[in-house]
């Protein structure tokens, strides 16, 4: 150090003399070439041993050697169409051996000394992340490294393995000594931490157990975080391997190769991780580092494997590109949904009533996570809703993913989907994002939606309205309470919901049904046949008696049926009258105006649909 810079440019020639075609007139391609550095000769200088690595003062020399093995994976993937047409065999490095290597906690001494590697670390780092993204996560980048490289111990000999072992076993009793080992791990320089890496991992389902104290458990997390900084794809693998459940894989530990080509295993893990926020950040640090690794392998494998015929129905590069990107979708469109599942609230959950349960912060950590996915690719965010998801999870993503409003763009889609379920879905996500981001754009989308409800309700089937009506009216509810200029709109529906529920009550007069207060149905025989029908309906109904109790005098009863019909008896027939458990004054139904019918249908609309519910019900048996 520092480093001449002219080195990099000679180390691209060097690589180019082996890789690159000679085109002279009458020698043969590559015939006059360098030959690649052999594993062997590699692996002496680039040991796997961190701890060799961290004593040396001058590590110019592995970076250098770094720099190659990247700069000729590179050259030689670009040029290996060329290489399969005239049938050249050329020697590539295996991906198990150069992950192997301590690649991250190089390219971060490089970081900490750029301006002794100015000539060499921006194209490092660029190569690296082109090959190898999972060793470039931004959290990592971002994280604290000032003390990974001290090179006096700052850890007492008492955190040996043993020590720790009794520690964990002490859980979750006694907490006290494990708290002062994780409190001078902490503190460990790479080395140390390593020696101590495999004993910390097989031990993390302890921190499972009921009663293992918070600070414990993120105090765990902050020293995995550091181990996992310079120790990575070896140390993902041992952590995923301590998660994971153990019916099926039983006798044995998954492999890199395994858990790269399907990233959903880290997800088959002990379900207490889901209810444990310092153990699910580190699953999802698996979970990203996991879905960027199979994005890198199976770009490397088409790159090996160029189409040089045509295979089946593939005839372009394009198909093969369509097709991986399909399948990369299919396994991050199954992540997102099964992080939205974890978000539900279980049974334990619904016994804690507090704003700060672990359930509210599990939903915060996974929402995070799925805005960047979301940022990361707008297309999954699409891809996701139309798959949709459990009704009582939109308030949950809405609220709690800021790249949520990314969802105003596909509604009209959503909404033209023939699929009914789809439409109630993107009728009640409108409703939630109308809430969440009150824009003109949410005001045109919120207008369409109530379009599109006024358009279904008269020409579904009857079973398929009530599909529709039950969802659709507190999405309409919470549509007219952000924006006032829709509210005669949504009044409209609702009156004409409640024709369609009037017109199916009168076919048949024998319909019973009890709906719940504040509504009560009943066939209600005339106190006095004398009586006119207007002064039947202001009679007081203190002797009318329902399932919860007597009327009381407040109770304003109207009639359903203006025309009370008399029979060949010239008596009148029952007639159908309708409750109000509410103490406004007594107003005939057909004179009330929109507004009024609408403020009193919204506050209503639970028992509103309820009884629509089950006329329809009723009318469909």
């Amino acid at each position: 150090m520092p480093l001449h810079p002219t080195v990099p440019a000679l180390i691209e020639q060097y690589i180019s003399s082996m890789l690159t075609l000679v085109n002279k007139p009458g020698v043969p391609p590559l015939e006059v070439v360098n030959e690649p550095l052999d594993e062997k000769e590699i692996s002496a200088v680039l040991t796997s041993d961190r701890s060799s690595i961290a004593r040396k003062d001058d590590i110019t020399p592995q970076l250098l050697l770094l720099y190659y093995l990247l700069y000729y994976e590179d050259l030689r993937l670009q040029n290996v169409k060329a290489h399969l047409q005239l049938g050249l065999k050329v020697k590539a490095y295996s991906r198990a051996f150069v992950l192997d290597l301590p690649i991250k906690y190089l390219v971060l001494v490089a970081e900490k000394n750029q301006h002794l590697y100015s000539g060499l670390f921006p194209t490092l780092l660029r190569l690296l992340t082109s090959q190898f993204p999972q060793l470039c996560i931004v959290e990592d980048w971002l994280s604290n490294s000032s003390n990974l490289f001290l090179e006096i111990p700052t850890v007492s000999t008492g955190c040996n393995g043993a020590n720790i072992r009794k520690a964990f076993g002490t859980l979750p009793n006694s907490s006290d000594r494990l708290t002062r080992i994780l409190k001078r791990l902490a503190q460990a320089s790479v080395d140390q931490l390593w020696t101590q890496s495999s004993v910390l991992v097989e031990n993390i389902k302890k921190l499972l157990d009921p009663g293992v104290p918070t600070s414990v458990q993120m105090m765990y997390k902050e020293v995995w975080f550091r181990i996992a900084l310079t120790h990575s794809c070896d140390f993902w693998v041992m952590t995923t391997n301590a998660l994971r459940q153990e019916s099926g894989w039983i006798g044995r530990g998954l492999t890199e190769y395994e858990i790269t080509t399907d990233p959903l295993i880290v997800l088959r893990c002990d379900s207490r991780v889901f209810r444990c926020p310092p153990l699910l950040s580190i699953l999802l640090h698996l979970l990203r580092v996991w879905l960027a690794s199979s994005r890198s392998f199976l770009q490397r494998h088409q790159l090996e494997r160029p189409l040089l015929e045509k295979v089946g129905n593939l005839t372009s590069e394009n198909e093969r590109d369509d097709l991986r990107n399909a399948y990369i979708a299919a396994h991050e469109s199954v992540v997102v949904q099964i992080l939205l599942e974890a978000c539900l609230p279980l049974e334990s959950d619904k016994e804690t009533d507090s704003n700060l349960s672990e359930l509210q912060e599990v939903r915060s950590i996974i929402c995070s996570f799925l805005h960047q996915m979301f940022i990361a690719d707008p297309g999954l965010c699409k891809l996701v809703h139309f798959q949709g998801y459990p009704l009582d999870l939109i308030s949950v993503a809405v609220e709690g993913i800021p790249s949520m409003h990314i969802c105003l763009d596909f509604i009209p889609e959503l909404l033209a989907q023939p699929n009914l379920e789809k439409q109630v879905f993107g009728i009640n996500l409108m409703s939630h994002l109308c809430i969440q981001y009150a824009l003109p754009k949410s005001y045109s989308m919120a207008r369409l939606s109530i379009n599109v409800l006024a358009t279904l309700i008269p020409i579904l089937q009857a079973n398929q309205r009530r599909q529709l009506i039950e969802p659709a009216l507190p999405s309409l509810v919470r549509i007219g309470s952000v924006f006032p200029t829709l509210r005669e709109d949504i009044a409209d529906i609702y009156v004409q919901i409640g024709q369609i529920t009037i017109s199916e009550l009168s076919i048949s007069n024998s319909l019973k049904f009890h709906p719940q207060k504040p509504y009560t149905v009943k066939n209600i025989e005339p106190k006095d046949k004398s009586e006119t029908a207007e002064q039947k309906i202001n009679i007081k109904q203190e002797v009318m008696e329902v399932e919860e109790g007597e009327i009381d005098e407040d109770v304003a009863v109207k009639k359903l049926d203006p025309e009370v019909v008399p029979d060949s008896r010239k008596k009148y027939k029952k007639r159908k009258m309708i409750v109000l458990n509410d103490e406004s004054s007594i107003v005939p139904l057909e004179q009330l105006t929109v507004n009024e019918l609408y403020s009193f249908l919204i506050k209503q609309r639970e028992s509103f649909a309820l009884f629509a519910e089950e006329a329809i019900l009723q009318e469909s048996s």
